[in-house]
């Protein structure tokens, strides 16, 4: 049966890049819809010969989230999700990832363009845009709630989740002279950070006069800024979320706004999609935007041939070129930036646990020892005593990481075994083999 390639919804300025394709598998199209339908193709069989899946930006208005129930529904031909779009939090990755399905993303495309919107709510939060924009088209002139704003110069700029984006907002906020400070769970090295100064959470969020939220969605983010962030902030401080609308309690935000908290927020997106919060549309305190961060003809493009070099990849490699963080255990690249495990400890938390932190270094260990015992063992510098020591010792660690990893890695939990853990297992394996064949026997001596 040939391959093929299913497209969900509709590829605008690359459409040319994707007929190129049909020489490598056929390509197919879903471009209407509704949910019911596409799970009921996906029952009858009609995308059984799927190898990769194209979610274009309008696919979720065709298919509804790639839930579990979804991508339980998919036919085991397919082997890889290339996503058109940074956040990926409508796939379910766990259930994906127990299905051998792998997922990319398109990172740096969306930067500049998610950065100059950040940077055009940050200015029109601060200079509360709406009261005079909504009175002159009133014929009002400035309207009578019309008051004085702020300047950006000398403000403390906090950034929470320093990642592509938020580097990009730092740069561009330092050229109106702002302060920056971020948030990570971990800081970035100096070459990285430039002039932004790495704070803990609570003092970004308690010293902050504006506050960009540049992070992923997932469980741990979800309400990260809720009333008791906003209780902790300076009067008067001003919001701007280009990220996910849930990463702020939506209800918390519009109690801080009319306690004059904050000052004013500049929104690009909502909890509720494409409902948005009553008070927040009635307020003119508040720069509200319908999700546009990525809305130019060059970033589009930009993402949607990314899209399709993961594709081409996923075909011809067998790999993805921008694989999510969270299926890093699938062992392919991860090229989407020099800085992709800083953002892959904010996109996925599991990385913070002390276990899984133990298993990665126990992983390392196994590989220093291995090598090492390796080139030992092949000059004759190691005794067959401490040899035979040392070698169960090391088959004991690779053991202690693959549970350990498989354990707690819900990601992994269940799939395949991952790159490390095969190494762990071939490398010892391997030392052992040396071991019987350079001694012969078993029985240490002295």
């Amino acid at each position: 049966m040939a391959r093929s390639a299913l497209l969900i919804g509709n590829i605008t300025h690359a459409r040319n890049e994707w007929d190129e394709l049909s020489s490598l598998l056929e390509l197919k199209e879903y471009k209407t819809g509704s949910r019911d339908e596409f799970l009921s193709k996906l029952k009858s069989g009609d995308f059984n010969d799927t190898f990769v899946v194209y979610r274009s930006n309008e696919s979720t208005g065709v298919t509804g989230p790639f839930d579990k129930e979804l991508v339980d529904l998919l036919p085991s031909s397919v082997k890889y999700i290339t996503h058109n779009g940074a956040g990926y939090d409508n796939i379910d990755v766990k259930a994906c990832t127990a299905r051998g399905i792998q997922i990319s993303s398109t990172p740096i495309a969306v930067n500049d363009a998610t950065a100059d919107i950040a940077i055009f709510l940050m200015l029109g939060a601060l200079r509360r845009i709406t009261v005079p924009f909504n009175a002159v088209r009133k014929g009002e002139w400035r309207g009578k709630a019309f008051g004085l704003g702020h300047d950006p110069k000398n403000k403390v700029l906090g950034i929470l989740g320093m990642g592509g984006i938020g580097k990009a907002v730092a740069e561009r906020a330092a050229a109106f002279g702002m302060k920056i400070q971020y948030h990570n769970r971990n800081p970035l090295p100096a070459d990285k950070a430039g002039n932004a100064k790495y704070v803990s959470f609570d003092d970004l969020i308690k010293t902050s006069d504006v506050l960009s939220l540049n992070l992923a969605l997932n469980p741990s983010t979800k309400h990260i800024i809720s009333t008791a962030q906003f209780d902790m902030m300076k009067d008067g401080v001003v919001i701007v979320n280009t990220a996910r609308g849930p990463i702020i309690d939506e209800a918390a935000l519009v109690k801080a706004i009319q306690s004059e908290k904050v000052f004013s927020a500049g929104l690009d997106v909502f909890e509720e999609e494409p409902k948005i919060h009553p008070e927040l549309i009635s307020d003119d305190r508040v720069v509200l935007l319908p999700h546009i961060g990525t809305a130019t003809w060059e970033t589009q493009k930009d993402m949607e041939l990314l899209v399709l070099e993961n594709l081409r990849s996923a075909v011809e490699k067998g790999e993805l070129v921008t694989l999510i963080p969270e299926q890093s255990n699938f062992g392919g690249p991860d090229r989407r930036s020099s800085d992709n495990g800083l953002v892959q400890k904010l996109v996925c938390p599991r990385l913070g646990s002390s276990a899984d932190l133990f298993a990665t270094g126990i992983y390392g260990v196994v590989k220093v020892v291995v090598t090492g015992l390796a080139l030992a063992f092949m000059t004759g510098q190691l005794g067959r005593k401490w040899s035979l020591i040392i070698g169960a010792l090391g088959q004991a660690f690779a053991m202690i990481y693959i549970g350990i990893n498989r354990a707690v890695n819900p990601v992994v939990k269940g799939a395949p075994l991952n790159g490390n853990s095969i190494f762990a297992i071939i490398s010892v394996y391997l030392f052992v083999v040396f071991l019987q064949h350079r001694m012969g026997d078993l029985s240490p001596s002295s």
